[in-house]
């Protein structure tokens, strides 16, 4: 919902483009172009079996900052399965520009 005159989308102001998964709620906010501090608010509403229970509105500030970092690569690996009790060990590799790193 779009607050005219008030309130800007953050990626409008700082660039970048700024979307929620509807599923999992995770926030991403890809390539800011402009520093700065960015408030944001986001209105949850639960559902079960198609009633509305009800909302909760959580804001929060995130803060854009100059960074010299590239972001590193990370080996792809499949989903799996896991049920209440069983242990996971994935071993996996990520790369930036002049390291490897290995757990």
């Amino acid at each position: 919902m779009s607050i005219p005159n008030i309130y800007n989308y953050p990626h409008e102001v700082g660039g970048g483009i700024l979307s929620i998964d509807s599923i999992t709620g995770t926030l991403c906010w890809e390539n800011p172009q402009i520093q700065g501090e960015y408030n944001i608010a986001i209105k949850i509403s639960e559902y079960r079996a198609g009633i509305y229970i009800g909302s909760v509105l959580q804001d929060m500030q995130l803060t854009v900052k100059q960074c010299n970092n590239d972001q590193p690569s990370i080996e792809d690996k499949p989903d799996i399965c896991v049920f209440v009790g069983e242990n996971v060990n994935i071993q996996f590799t990520a790369n930036d520009q002049s390291d490897a790193v290995h757990i």
